[in-house]
């Protein structure tokens, strides 16, 4: 047997987790802002009985995904397994949550929009 490369598996299980959340607003329509901003902000909200409801209903699916995860990279400890999700969960949180939304970034003065390749309007 050869040993599966995990690259691509790991692509395939971040990509199972960021696809959903990102293309909610496709699925719930008009309301998919407001329900996607909803889920962001109770994953930020301070309140350890908002965070624990949280938690109760995901964490079945969270423990097999973490299991997943721990398959596909089995040089990795579980410190640093967590460490990714977490932080692939918080990036996921605060587009959710619509963050920065109203940020407007400045580009450096010797840099511009128009100059970077796929270049967004800042």
């Amino acid at each position: 047997m050869q040993p599966i490369d995990a690259g691509p598996l790991v692509e395939r299980l971040v990509r199972a987790f960021v696809e959903p959340g990102l293309e909610l607003i496709d699925h719930h329509g008009d309301r998919g802002p407001a329900v996607t901003k909803f889920i962001g902000r109770v994953l930020f909200d301070p309140s350890p009985r908002i965070r624990q409801l949280f938690v109760d209903q995901v964490d079945p699916v969270e423990g097999r995904y973490l299991d997943a995860l721990r398959e596909a990279l089995p040089d990795l400890d579980d410190d640093t397994i967590l460490f990714g999700y977490t932080s692939m969960l918080t990036l996921l949180a605060v587009q959710q949550a619509a963050t920065f939304n109203e940020v407007r970034w400045h580009l450096s003065a010797d840099r511009t929009a128009d100059s970077r390749d796929g270049a967004r309007n800042y």
